[in-house]
């Protein structure tokens, strides 16, 4: 190498006399000095070496630039620059060069009174700008060759004279400022990081991203990447990446703070399409020549595409909108220098770096804080979400109370005009009205079901039942109303004879009752066919069933299959004829995800529909004194007269036509029956019988004044022994133990049927059983 310079000093020495700019005189008093005149030369080759600048031909094309600072702008070409500097003091200079740190930057010192000495200027580590020292003796001449190459940044510089204190002391305070502000973004970045913590909220990762390859941005600007890397080459391959990745994170956190996709999904499309270019853009970066005039240019179309989605979500009423226009203001201001520097428009001047760094740190605190007024209303929003449906469901489940009760008085009136004399058009008008109760209470229960899954959750049991004999019961409970209206009905199943399993029998009927049910509904001819086919298992003591309901009826349309299973949506088909809530398979498909599987359906509108879920149930040995049975027992036989006339009953309802129909129904039993309308005068009846107390206790819970809870609880209190029954219409998890708690034997709902109010009768007074 020193040969190599000793012969391209020898070349320069040799060649003729060449212009020069005024040398610069250096006097100790100087503190700093910014170049008057320097002379530069464009290789736009890229391939001139030191030792061609020093020939005659190329040391012609030197032009005088008489600026302090000079922009090039965006180019390829590899600068020379020339000047002299003359020595008059002592003071050990260093030669600044305020420029970016991805420049590729080489100096060179020829002094004059020792020509041969050419000497390669080190850059002194640890400054924030490329910093070169200048090796200075009194009295002496130096010409400086530097050569500068840009390939990312334009090329922007300001060369200066200052002494090696001097600038020591300011790079501290430089460093000092710019440190504090990245410290207090990246303390910003720790908090939000917290609070995601806390909240579980994706958009606050979103906003840590942006935060943290935000921070490294300014560390590319201030050279503190630089120093990180401190390789040249890796630093060239890395110093798109933080400008992409800021695009991308912005984006991500934008979209999800301004609810882009539900408030502008146009807007949002332009913004999916602007984060897969900046992707794209950091994949491609190794082979693409991308400029910060590139990244500038996307930044600018980032910017206007922010503000206008920010107006347009503002003016669909967006509360934070105005918040995130003044961070979008300051970000604007803080990025003005960044772009017209990217743009080649203004020099690399340093104070610049202190309006960025203080304008991003301003820009994060006011995202910080919109953000947690963003978290604010987003559980705001969750606890209105949760207060109106806890709302609904209580609703939902009082509803479910107050149509029970007038339904126990047409339950219980149809039966006691069935004991009377009808002729047969009579007999066919109950029966329709039978048939129109039930179907009601169906719906009824379909409520309570709703309601009880909204705010609870479901919880499935876990007890030995026979397959076969629940589909059988099924296929019974049906085939009747397939016969009814002319389409076969058929139930095929293709598992082990007798077979016995551990599950939820009572809800896997319910299931199949509403898919069958329906598919009967809605199934004018043809067939509806349910098959239950074993599946191979993952062990041995596990049996896998496929449940498929299919029908040859009017089937589905793909717009109506997209709310199949929303609450309260009807099928196209329902109508006043079909009847219905919306409910049914909404709850079929919260039964099937409680028990591990997944309902799905498969439809063509003119063909027919296909309902199927598979279930996993742990195999069980036969126990066939808990076989399932879903018919309704056979009414028991009523008790002769002669052996109930001495029992007396208490019935307490505050419903006068409720009490009408159950006296009335006990009173066929052959019971004497008294009569309470609310719990206090159940006690004033109880206290006046004296030493002739009621052999049974029927209690309304719901009651004004002194209610059922109460009455019973003062009963047990005065020493009453006799069965406490409750009678109520609060068919919902936890009543009975609320009822057991205040002091009843047993629990009993209403609608009744009268068989089953005569097996609860026989049960506690005819064979005189006590709790």
């Amino acid at each position: 190498m020193k040969k190599y310079l000793f012969l391209s000093v020898l070349i320069w020495c040799c060649s003729v006399e060449i212009a020069w700019a005024a040398p610069l005189v250096l006097d100790d008093y100087v503190n700093q000095v910014v170049f008057p005149d320097i002379m530069v030369l464009e290789d736009t080759s890229g391939k001139l070496r030191f030792a061609d600048v020093l020939l005659e031909a190329h040391q012609d094309r030197f032009k005088p630039v008489s600026r302090g600072v000079h922009n090039l702008g965006h180019t390829r070409s590899t600068w020379w620059i020339r000047f002299e500097i003359e020595q008059h003091g002592t003071t050990q200079r260093i030669l600044l060069l305020e420029a970016q740190n991805d420049y590729t930057i080489n100096v060179f010192a020829i002094p004059l009174a020792k020509p041969a000495e050419v000497m390669v200027l080190p850059r002194v580590k640890g400054l924030m700008n490329p910093v070169y020292a200048l090796d200075l003796s009194a009295n002496q001449t130096q010409q400086v060759y530097v050569q500068i190459t840009s390939y990312f940044s334009p090329l922007s510089f300001r060369l200066s004279i200052a002494p090696q204190e001097y600038t020591a002391v300011d790079n501290v305070f430089q460093v000092a400022l710019l440190m504090l502000a990245m410290g207090g973004i990246l303390a910003l970045a720790a908090y939000n990081l917290f609070l995601y913590v806390g909240f579980r909220e994706s958009s606050y990762l979103w906003l840590v991203a942006f935060i943290i390859t935000l921070c490294s941005e300014l560390a590319l600007l201030n050279g503190t990447l630089y120093w990180l890397v401190y390789s040249e080459e890796w630093y060239q391959r890395l110093i798109v990446l933080p400008s992409l990745l800021t695009i991308v994170t912005a984006l991500g956190f934008f979209r999800q703070l301004m609810h882009t996709p539900q408030l502008v999904p146009l807007l949002d499309k332009s913004i999916i399409v602007s984060i897969g270019i900046g992707l794209l853009l950091i994949v491609l970066s190794p082979v693409l020549p991308i400029t910060s005039a590139w990244v500038a240019g996307l930044g600018i179309f980032i910017l206007i595409m922010a503000v206008t989605t920010t107006i347009q979500v503002a003016q669909r009423g967006y509360r934070l909108a105005r918040s995130f226009i003044y961070a979008l203001l300051v970000l604007i201001l803080s990025t003005l220098p960044v772009i017209l520097m990217g743009l080649g428009i203004i020099a690399n001047e340093f104070y610049a770096l202190y309006f960025i760094h203080f304008g991003f740190l301003g820009f994060v605190l006011l995202l910080s804080q919109t953000q947690i007024e963003h978290t604010r209303g987003l559980r705001e929003d969750s606890e209105r979400a949760i207060a109106a449906s806890q709302a609904k469901t209580e609703f939902l489940a009082t509803m479910s109370h107050e149509l029970r009760t007038p339904m126990n008085a047409v339950v219980g009136l149809g039966t006691l005009l069935r004991m009377t004399p009808l002729n047969t058009e009579q007999r066919d008008y109950l029966g329709k009205l039978e048939v129109s109760s039930r179907y009601m209470m169906r719906l009824i229960d379909d409520i309570l079901d709703f309601s009880r899954i909204e705010q609870r959750g479901l919880v499935v049991a876990s007890e030995p039942f026979s397959l076969h004999a629940l589909l059988d019961d099924v296929a019974q409970l049906l085939q009747n109303q397939a016969q009814r209206k002319g389409i076969t009905f058929e139930c095929y199943t293709l598992f082990t004879e007798g077979t016995w399993v551990r599950g939820d029998a009572t809800r896997l009927s319910q299931i199949l009752l509403n898919l069958v049910g329906n598919a009967i509904k809605f199934t004018e001819q043809g067939r509806v066919t349910l098959a239950v086919t074993e599946q191979a298992s993952q062990t041995v003591d596990t049996l896998s069933l496929l449940f498929e309901v299919a029908d040859t009826g009017q089937g589905i349309s793909v717009e109506q299959l997209k709310k199949l299973f929303q609450p309260f949506v009807q099928g196209e088909g329902n109508s006043p004829k079909s009847g219905g809530f919306g409910l049914g398979l909404v709850i079929s498909q919260r039964l099937v995800e409680a028990m591990g599987g997944t309902l799905q359906v498969e439809s063509k509108v003119g063909e027919g529909s296909r309902f199927y879920f598979t279930l996993h149930f742990a195999k069980a040995a036969d126990n066939t004194a808990n076989t399932v049975g879903l018919t309704p027992p056979a009414p028991a036989a009523t008790p002769a007269l002669s052996d109930n006339s001495s029992k007396r009953i208490l019935l307490v309802d505050d419903d006068e036509l409720n009490r009408f129909v159950a006296s009335h129904l006990l009173t066929t039993m052959g019971l004497h029956v008294t009569l309470a309308s609310d719990g206090q005068e159940a006690l004033d009846r109880v206290e006046t019988q004296g030493e002739q107390p009621f052999d049974l206790v029927l209690m309304d819970v719901s009651m004004p004044g002194v209610d059922g809870y109460a009455a019973t609880r003062q009963l047990r209190a005065m020493g009453y022994q006799f069965p406490i029954i409750a009678l109520t219409a609060h068919a919902v998890e936890g009543e009975r133990e609320r009822c057991e708690a205040a002091g009843m034997n047993d629990f009993f709902t209403k609608p009744f049927e009268l068989h089953e109010l005569e097996q609860m009768v026989s049960k506690w007074v005819m064979n005189k059983e006590r709790g």
